[in-house]
């Protein structure tokens, strides 16, 4: 089993043959396996369950009726740490001792490996001292002061100095670095040239699972092997400062961990880990809502790559999204925004790093509807409303309507990896408008920022207050891009009417229950004005149908046999099957050494198969039978052993 990269998509998982030779692994027929090559599944379905996995997905549409099925883990009983504590009295305060080198001597700054300090009564940046790094022979070689008890885990810093050196190398990183014991960290660092004063500054967040009782704060210049000429560069160094501030961490409770009420299809999954609180299917019966319970800070930062800048949609608690699917693929919502309050954005996004969305915007109590894109190149910081403003000429006016239906359709063949989306409205759920052109390309970011392939995504966030909400009243999937002139109701006629076609006593009472929740929507599907909302019921429906299990009726009669024999060195098992019913039957047999399918085996007649093991001492093991009656798909399986 392997994935292929199929940007941006994601990856795709698949298996293709693979055997053993001389102790290597040897992949596909003749150890070569191309562009376009088919090979045999290792397992043989019957028809009817072939059909039924066939219609199964790691992508799903949903009416969000609150009935996708119970997972136990949503009944954990989690245990909520406590809220970490502060020393409030080194917060906001400066850490650093003799900061500006005004004190008559250079303590307590100490120097490492081999520097000399001395301090300067002229040229300093500031003030009437700097202190002089001379003597240096390695990167650190230079100045260091413990910190050791005023660093806090879990603090973020800001942390700056100014520096200057007057001959040397064109250009000269310094680094600000802590060392507690982990490794030597970089807090902030800045690019200097001959004889001017640079400041370096930066802020970092110390862990909250830091050790740091023993926390060193030393100025650095990059490492090399052998040591670079910034090694050994003399200079300045003033109006050094670590500053610590409270974090902004909300307090985690029992509840945003805990079971809602609601269940949600295995489709689909979160942005970042739910707060519960705030999301739910039962507060609107048959809808989804996202309530806002957290403000947008405009202040976060990727987790693997920090300093660079979260968007406002990136940041976004509570995003419900499923994965995208190709060459083309197509997602429709429809959304009650009634409930927004100023500064809220909700909407329909394709998102990776970047993105476009089809979002409602409120100010002023006035509500528009408008398209954003985010495309590459990107930069480490970012103006957010700037990022998230509206394509122009994008923009709809929604003046009193607060229905909403949204469309995205995504396609990822034209040209091959790329993503462009057209985004699609319409007011009254029956004639649409484009939202502005098709939007892209979008493309994979390949870092640690957002390494992942491109999701649909339901999303709702507020910058101004909490409390503001929406409600999405389905989900409906397709791949069929585009349905000007109507749907092709094909699928979704043929589909009811075999539905229709059953009787519900040759099958069980929940199996059938489900077909009939189905065989209701396709059914009330009287108009659809897109592929999606034809689409959507037909699959469903079609799944319903394929699940259904027949009521108890006597199993199928066969008589079968397995044997390990030899011919000409080689080892092979030989399977026998006779059919003891009066009726044809389909019979499948499954070995560890292959699988063969024999339809319509007449009554009384024999399937017969042998399989090389291409061993000359095969071990004993054990053959699948799988035998189906024509008449009523009535279907019996057996294991049945082979040995010496």
């Amino acid at each position: 089993m392997f994935f292929r990269d199929t940007y941006p998509l994601g990856r795709i998982p698949a298996l293709i043959p693979a055997t053993w030779e001389d102790g290597w692994p040897t992949f596909g027929d003749d150890g070569v396996v191309r562009v376009g090559d088919t090979f045999a599944k290792p397992i043989v379905l019957d028809p009817a369950t072939e059909r039924r996995e066939r219609l199964k997905s790691i992508v799903a549409s949903d009416d969000f009726a609150n009935d996708a099925e119970h997972r136990a883990f949503s009944d954990t009983v989690w245990e909520v740490p406590d809220a970490p504590t502060y020393d409030e009295s080194l917060l906001g305060v400066e850490l650093v001792a003799n900061p500006g080198f005004e004190d008559a001597g250079t303590a307590p700054w100490a120097a490492q490996f081999g520097a000399t300090l001395s301090r300067e009564t002229s040229g300093a940046a500031s003030g009437t001292g700097a202190l002089r790094v001379a003597g240096r022979t390695l990167n650190g070689s230079g100045p260091n002061q413990q910190l050791g008890g005023k660093i806090q885990a879990g603090v973020t810093y800001e942390v700056s100095a100014r520096v200057r050196y007057a001959s040397g190398p064109a250009q000269v990183r310094f680094n600000l670095v802590g060392d507690w014991g982990a490794g030597v960290t970089t807090l902030a660092w800045a690019n200097a040239t001959p004889g001017e004063w640079t400041t370096v500054r930066g802020t970092y967040t110390v862990p909250q699972d830091a050790d740091v009782r023993t926390f060193k704060l030393a100025v650095e210049t990059p490492w090399g092997n052998p040591q670079p000429p910034s090694s050994s560069v003399e200079y300045l160094l003033d109006d050094v400062s670590v500053v610590g501030r409270a974090p902004a961490v909300e307090t985690p409770t029992l509840e945003e961990v805990s079971y809602n009420g609601s269940d949600l299809d295995l489709a689909w999954q979160w942005n970042h880990a739910p707060d519960n609180r705030y999301w739910s299917l039962t507060e609107r019966e048959g809808w989804l809502r996202l309530t806002n319970g957290h403000v947008v800070s405009g202040e976060a930062e990727y987790t693997k790559a920090p300093g660079r800048d979260l968007t406002y949609l990136e940041e976004a608690r509570n995003t419900l999204g499923q994965r995208t699917f190709g060459p083309t693929a197509s997602a429709e919502t429809r959304v009650d925004v009634s409930g927004m309050l100023d500064g809220d954005v909700a909407g329909l996004a394709v998102y990776g790093r970047s993105f476009a969305y089809a979002g409602v915007q409120q100010v002023d109590g006035e509500r528009t509807l408008g398209l954003v894109t985010r495309l590459q190149p990107f930069t480490d910081t970012i103006d957010r409303e700037a990022v998230e403003s509206f394509v122009p000429g994008s923009q709809v006016p929604l003046g009193e309507r607060a229905d909403v239906h949204l469309k995205a359709d995504a396609d990822f063949a034209s040209p091959g990896g790329q993503l462009w989306v057209q985004y699609s409205y319409s007011l009254d759920g029956r004639t649409w408008q484009p939202l502005g052109p098709r939007q892209g390309p979008l493309v994979m970011d390949w870092s640690l920022s957002h390494f992942m392939g491109y999701r649909f995504g339901l999303f709702s966030y507020a910058k101004e207050r909490t409390g503001g909400h929406v409600d999405f009243d389905h989900f409906l999937l397709s791949d069929v891009l585009d349905a000007d002139g109507g749907a092709d109701r094909t699928a979704l006629d043929a589909v009811v009417a075999e539905a229709e076609g059953l009787d519900p006593a040759d099958h069980t009472a929940e199996s059938w229950a489900a077909v009939e929740q189905a065989l209701a929507w396709a059914r009330s599907t009287t108009a659809p004005s897109t592929q999606n909302q034809a689409d959507a019921p037909a699959r469903a429906l079609a799944l319903a149908v394929a699940s259904l299990e027949p009521t108890t009726s006597p199993g199928v009669a066969f008589a079968a046999e397995a044997s390990l024999r030899a011919l000409a060195g080689t080892d092979y098992v030989a399977v026998r099957v006779v059919n003891e019913e009066d009726v044809p039957v389909d019979v499948v047999v499954a070995t560890p050494y292959g699988s063969r399918t024999f339809a319509d085996v007449r009554p009384g007649a024999s399937a017969y198969q042998a399989f090389p093991t291409r061993r000359s001492q095969a071990p004993a093991g054990e053959a699948t039978v799988t035998v189906t009656r024509s008449t009523d798909a009535a279907t019996t399986t057996r294991t049945v052993p082979f040995g010496r």
